[in-house]
């Protein structure tokens, strides 16, 4: 977990594309045509899925559909946690092989732009979703390692480091949804948050999830 001025250039370079991506998409909602009545329809959805190890995450969703294009366009404040991601490795010091733990702790809240496809008012039946957003991650990491000079000495040997803060990802998400009724629909869908790279951990966290939603509009 050594930070290098190349790493954090490129983090910051990775959120500012993610920034620019996301207000394509959001400019990309059409007006409607002179005459033509708008069919912005209000929502929100709720529901909880499993992490990539297995652990209960909760996903929540408020937004706001334009069903008046083809595909549908959907923008939505969306949170999710609490996600884990963890890794072992090895690292060498001259002859010496140490062993290490890593693991993260994520929450997040994205505005996102989603696009879906084969959804509106007056279809039922299955529809595609294809989404991406920014917005504040929390996280909360901690590494443990047999090498005593790493960080804080632990009881047992080795050395630990822990850190926490807010930062600026990124989420990408894809999923399937169910149209149930012109109100109420069931979506599965998975979700990858790219967490930026920090002065402590430098590598780009890539921490996953599949949840499962339902929704209901108005």
């Amino acid at each position: 977990m050594v930070s290098t001025g190349e790493r954090s250039r490129g983090s910051g370079h990775r959120a500012s594309m993610a920034w620019g991506l996301a207000f394509v998409c959001l400019g990309a909602v059409p007006p409607a045509p002179g005459g033509a009545q708008s069919l912005a329809a209000f929502g929100v959805r709720g529901g909880a899925g499993i992490d990539a190890g297995g652990r209960m995450v909760y996903d929540a969703q408020l937004g706001l559909a334009d069903l008046s294009g083809s595909p549908a366009v959907e923008v939505a404040i969306r949170g999710l946690g609490e996600a884990f991601s963890t890794r072992s490795y090895e690292t060498r010091r001259a002859s010496l092989t140490f062993e290490n733990y890593e693991e993260i702790r994520v929450w997040g809240i994205g505005l996102m732009a989603d696009f879906l496809f084969r959804h509106s008012m007056e279809s039922r039946g299955p529809y595609l979703m294809l989404g991406l957003g920014v917005g504040p991650l929390w996280y909360r990491g901690r590494l443990e390692s047999t090498d005593p000079r790493v960080g804080e000495p632990l009881p047992t040997g080795g050395g630990f480091l822990e850190e926490e803060g807010v930062s600026v990802g990124s989420l990408l998400s894809a999923g399937l949804g169910q149209r149930l009724h012109r109100r109420v629909d069931l979506r599965a869908q998975a979700t990858l948050m790219l967490l930026p790279s920090t002065d402590q951990r430098e590598e780009l966290e890539l921490i996953s999830m599949f949840t499962l939603t339902a929704g209901i509009r108005p």
